[in-house]
């Protein structure tokens, strides 16, 4: 709220920059909504919300991941290869790295150290996942989606594609303040 204040306030200032005067068109369409959410009391603030998001997403990233571990290498590989996507000698190496991967994105994001850059290294991470999916649902496959964790094991499908995509865009969502704010 006080940055829109602050940017409706220097507009005489802006007129020089375009992305400025972009910035402002949006404070000025966002403002009228924004003192409402903020005078209701109705919705929670922006920044519960986000974290409520940034904590979701990483406990299923660290669950997802952890279960992985807990299952062994040898079975995720053998996920992993019935996506018929990998080289069969990356295999076993995708199988020990990705639940670590998992595992440090869940905990980086959980910090709350630059969380823009953590959100998208969460969102890049999951829409390769959501990639080998949607190769394998184009090809008919019906194994197991070796995702773990709270969100479960089930076959891949179309809705599951659906469900890390929204995901995707939450964490889009979580680092939007940042990226706009030029606080990476």
């Amino acid at each position: 709220m006080r940055e829109v204040d602050r940017i409706l306030r220097s507009e005489h200032r802006l007129h020089a920059c375009p992305t400025a005067m972009l910035r402002l068109d949006i404070a000025r369409a966002l403002a009228p909504s924004a003192r409402a959410i903020q005078l209701s009391g109705l919705i929670p603030p922006v920044d519960i919300v986000l974290t409520a998001l940034r904590l979701a997403i990483s406990l299923v990233l660290l669950a997802s991941g952890a279960a992985k571990l807990w299952t062994g290498p040898e079975r995720f590989a053998a996920t992993i290869g019935a996506f018929r996507i990998l080289p069969r000698p990356i295999v076993p190496a995708a199988a020990r790295t990705i639940p670590a991967l998992e595992i440090v994105i869940a905990l980086w994001v959980l910090s709350g150290l630059h969380v823009a850059i953590a959100s998208l290294a969460a969102a890049g991470l999951l829409g390769i996942f959501t990639g080998a999916v949607a190769i394998a649902v184009r090809r008919g496959q019906h194994n197991n989606c070796g995702c773990g964790g709270l969100l479960g094991n089930g076959p891949i499908s179309n809705a599951l594609i659906k469900r890390n995509v929204g995901l995707i865009v939450a964490l889009g969502f979580v680092a939007l303040p940042q990226i706009v704010g030029g606080g990476l």
